[in-house]
């Protein structure tokens, strides 16, 4: 997942809570598939205050869900993501990345 505002919190944790089930419909290994979060902001969900945060990324975390922050997508190639964190590239690799930019909408239609 790209993004880590309201809507892909939302999605990531809603996917996490069901992938058991859909790895055993599809017959995969519940092994094999992850949910990763990627967002610029240094946590999740910019707009609520520490204690909701720290009670998501938790919820999260024990949902198996890996959250990385303060990273800036710097492409989207064929089955991998590539961030910039403190200087550094990163490749995440996947078989479905799900791009969200909600938030950028979302403050365009609020200065309007």
């Amino acid at each position: 997942m790209c993004g880590t505002g309201f809507t892909g919190i939302e999605f990531a944790a809603e996917l996490a809570t069901q992938l058991e089930e859909l790895c055993l419909i599809c017959g995969i290994d519940r092994q094999i598939p992850k949910v990763t979060c990627i967002g610029r902001s240094p946590h999740i969900l910019p707009v609520f205050n520490e204690n909701l945060v720290q009670t998501a990324e938790s919820k999260l975390k024990a949902l198996g869900v890996e959250i990385l922050s303060s990273a800036t997508i710097k492409e989207i190639k064929e089955g991998k993501v590539i961030v910039e964190k403190e200087g550094q590239k990163q490749e995440i690799y996947g078989n479905t990345i799900i791009l969200l930019i909600v938030s950028q909408v979302q403050r365009q239609i609020q200065s309007l």
